[in-house]
């Protein structure tokens, strides 16, 4: 009995080599510990179970990550729209994973950016209207799903022209720390942001001389 207890857990481990599908592969893992486990407890083999454990508790936790990684990921309708015409680019688990790190900002008739300064901040419009001004002219009108703010932080250098709101302005916000550590801990998803804020700059400046 003892025997075939043994020679189930290695007959597991043969298996979980053919196995090519990572989840699947780590729940025949724990099986076999399983069963090392049991015949640790049979013959009194502390070193066994001790280590089975640790493994089964590892194989249990990546299992997890996988499970979380495949699971469905739902847009929130209220941005659907949003993430069709400007962050398309990103998978969806992409996407809300940006969108959490960044933060709703009110805005009410006021200046949002002035010319000449440095930004540490990246805007994106939810609701209402922003103008761009340049010498004391209206050089643009951006809209929900534009961008603010991008020029300067795609450069590096401060902000061209003033850009304040009339009336009420709703944005989310992304700090240059955040986005620094993006790009230090996900340079894939930093990159398709490099691209979606050029192209954006690009839309806003056939935009603003097609007015011109």
């Amino acid at each position: 009995m003892v025997d075939q207890i043994v020679n189930l857990g290695y007959a597991l481990m043969l298996v979980a080599q053919a196995i090519r599908n990572i989840l699947v592969l780590r729940v025949i893992l724990i099986l076999a510990q399983s069963t090392f486990i049991t015949y640790g407890m049979i013959t009194s083999n502390i070193s066994m179970i001790i280590w089975n454990t640790i493994f089964i508790l590892i194989n249990v936790y990546q299992s997890v990550i996988l499970i979380k990684e495949r699971s469905p990921v739902v847009i929130p309708e209220e941005v659907i729209d949003i993430y069709e015409k400007v962050f398309s680019e990103m998978s969806k688990r992409e996407f809300i994973y940006f969108w959490q790190i960044g933060k709703r900002v009110d805005f009410d008739g006021e200046l949002i950016i002035k010319e000449g300064e440095p930004q540490d901040n990246l805007f994106l419009i939810l609701k209402g209207e922003a103008f761009v001004m340049s010498n004391k002219k209206e050089i643009a009108t951006l809209k929900r799903g534009d961008f603010l703010a991008e020029m300067s932080l795609l450069s590096g250098e401060p902000a061209s022209a003033d850009v304040l709101c009339r009336n009420e302005l709703t944005c989310i916000t992304w700090s240059r720390e955040n986005l620094d550590n993006l790009k230090k801990l996900n340079y894939k998803l930093w990159s398709k942001l490099q691209h979606i804020l050029s192209k954006d700059l690009i839309s806003k400046v056939k935009r603003t001389s097609s007015k011109l």
